[in-house]
């Protein structure tokens, strides 16, 4: 007696798909009829999206990341992880299709930190404190510092963003003023960020202007602040934006 094997025609639409629990729970296939939406697994951290295929490089976007920054590997159950290239199409229906993972390419496989201009001693101490890859650029006579996968908080829908801060022809006597991330953030609740509609171009990347300013009661203090502070401030940011509403 011969078992019928599902066809995955038949199978109902469905509003939503999580890939990596239906990958667990052993089902052969993901069904081939049109679902709303995919929840997908990056690393520890999950995502829905609203359409079955996507590139390698929207799918390291999602997670913050760029193909300069990290690798991206496809798991599909009971396999072992595979390399996704930047502009390889991944299709989220295929069979098995369980997680992504991401790892950081060292700055000698191939992401070249740049150093255009130098900066004070106490700002290259406060960003070496960070951790995180970050770089002076010198940007159509622009002064550009970039700050490679920067911490933001769980509740927007990227975790880690490239920060930008633009310096003044007169720092570090003047201020640095807001900042600016890309990929644009957004609140994973939909409610809107005021003052961030706004666009610049740095690096041949469309950087989401955060419109944040220092006030009368908090001014720029020469010789205290700089960069440091300024990120302190940032990071500040990000956190007030949810007691606000």
């Amino acid at each position: 007696m011969s078992l019928s094997v599902p066809n995955p025609s038949d199978e109902p639409e469905v509003d939503e798909i999580d890939l990596e629990a239906h990958a667990r729970a052993g089902h052969p296939h993901v069904p081939r009829a049109k679902a709303k939406r995919y929840i997908i697994t990056i690393d520890r951290a999950r995502y829905t999206v609203g359409v079955p295929e996507m590139t390698g490089k929207e799918i390291l976007r999602l997670a913050g990341h760029t193909p300069e920054s990290h690798k991206l590997f496809e798991k599909v159950r009971g396999g072992r992880p595979e390399p996704v290239a930047p502009d390889q199409v991944v299709n989220l229906r295929k069979p098995g299709v369980e997680r992504f993972q991401t790892i950081p390419i060292d700055p000698g496989e191939g992401i070249e930190i740049r150093r255009h201009f130098e900066l004070p001693e106490e700002d290259v101490q406060a960003l070496d404190s960070l951790g995180l890859p970050w770089e002076t650029v010198n940007d159509d006579g622009r002064r550009i510092v970039l700050v490679h996968e920067f911490h933001t908080d769980s509740r927007y829908d990227h975790a880690k963003v490239l920060a930008a801060l633009q310096l003044s022809a007169g720092y570090a006597d003047t201020q640095i003023d807001m900042v600016y991330f890309w990929p644009p953030l957004a609140r994973l609740d939909g409610r809107p960020i005021p003052a961030t509609d706004g666009r610049v171009t740095f690096d041949q990347k469309a950087f989401q202007q955060w419109s944040r300013h220092r006030t009368a009661s908090n001014p720029w203090r020469p010789g205290v602040d700089g960069i440091g502070t300024h990120l302190l401030m940032v990071e500040d940011w990000l956190r007030r934006e949810f007691t606000k509403n």
